[in-house]
């Protein structure tokens, strides 16, 4: 007989604790701003698919740290989620911004710290972080470890290497939008594949809300002088056009 998964936090579990919340995180998502919009919004963190990043790492991160809470009262595990919440709100936007120049614009009545934080979200949060340790993950835990080893191993493996792609190719393409943003021109064939590929509009389609910010901080660290290029180039860069010259006719060669 198959041994079982186990039952501590490995790494495969922690694994489907993401996948499970970001594709209900994104979902949520949808559902929310198709109701406010009156349209149907889809709402992902990455170019293939509908996963939030955002919510998939506050999963394992809120499960890392509460799993072992159940038997708490339910107000310790609403305040301590609360308090999380509004930490890794701030920590995730100031990541956003400093790595791609870019972050989700949630700018509302309950923000605070510059936008970066949405104090309505962290208390939905610190319920969602109750519900989540007390009655939805210990289901969850068990149904994944009633699976098999084995197959555990070679689904994850293969559904891992996929992700790793979407979020390795998700994260080039929205750092890319945001140096199109700073105005910089492609400087090599990835960028301009990044360009063809994932424009402004597809990007600004999948990702509603996402708006560029200041200079990230990895490219203030460049020689540029960026006041100057803002000044050159007044809007940003339209994704390129690729225009195919005619070809003129062969002539067939007279008998």
């Amino acid at each position: 007989m198959d041994k079982k998964v186990a039952k501590d936090l490995q790494f495969f579990k922690l694994f489907w604790v993401f996948m499970f919340a970001a594709f209900f995180g994104s979902l949520i998502q949808i559902i929310f701003n198709s109701v406010l919009q009156r349209r149907f919004v889809v709402c992902s963190g990455v170019v293939y698919g509908w996963f939030s990043v955002f919510w998939g790492l506050g999963a394992v991160i809120v499960t890392i740290f509460f799993h072992k809470m159940k038997e708490n009262r339910d107000f310790v595990l609403i305040i301590l989620g609360t308090v999380v919440c509004g930490i890794y709100q701030y920590l995730f936007h100031m990541m956003e911004e400093h790595i791609f120049g870019m972050r989700f614009d949630t700018v509302n009545q309950f923000d605070v710290l510059n936008g970066r934080v949405d104090m309505l979200f962290c208390i939905i949060g610190g319920v969602l972080v109750m519900f989540w340790i007390k009655d939805i993950y210990p289901v969850f835990s068990s149904i994944i470890e009633r699976v098999p080893t084995v197959m555990c191993n070679i689904v994850s493996i293969i559904v891992v290497l996929l992700m790793a792609a979407n979020l390795v190719i998700s994260a080039m393409a929205i750092r890319r939008m945001g140096e199109r943003y700073m105005n910089l021109a492609p400087q090599s064939p990835l960028d301009i594949f990044l360009d063809l590929q994932y424009s402004n509009e597809f990007l600004e389609a999948r990702l509603p809300n996402i708006r560029s910010v200041e200079v990230p901080t990895w490219m203030e660290e460049l020689p540029i002088d960026w006041n100057k290029i803002k000044e050159e180039n007044e809007a940003p860069i339209e994704t390129p056009q690729i225009s195919i010259p005619e070809t003129a006719a062969i002539q067939q060669p007279t008998t």
